[in-house]
């Protein structure tokens, strides 16, 4: 099973915790970028498989897709800090934005089993 969900371009997606409620509806003005993320994870019957966003749509070529990868985090805050953070423990969190390599525009990746990746 794949479970995809289409979030705000704000919400961190880290690897052990699902993703808030999907949102419905994007708007934007004009020339003014519009951002969102689809948050995914799958089980073991499509571990470790390739996937590939692709879009389709008219506005394809004004559409960027890139990936959100998580970075080692050793000291997520100072000692003593208040609770106004969203993790306070070392380990992955979503930070990096990698833009795709190569022929691919959309960007490539492999499923890992129970774990929330987005792009």
């Amino acid at each position: 099973m794949l479970d995809v969900r289409l979030i705000s371009p704000l919400e961190k997606v880290f690897p052990d915790a699902a993703p808030a409620l999907a949102q419905q509806a994007f708007e934007g003005f004009e020339n003014e970028s519009v951002s969102f993320q689809l948050a995914y994870t799958c089980d073991e019957a499509l571990a470790f498989r390739p996937v590939r966003v692709e879009v389709e749509s008219p506005l394809a070529a004004y559409i960027t897709v890139r990936a959100v990868q998580c970075v080692p985090v050793m000291t997520a805050t100072r000692p003593g800090a208040d609770d106004n953070y969203l993790r306070k423990a070392p380990g992955l969190y979503p930070d990096l934005l990698r833009a795709p390599r190569g022929e691919n525009p959309q960007g490539e990746s492999l499923l890992l089993p129970g774990l929330w990746q987005s792009c």
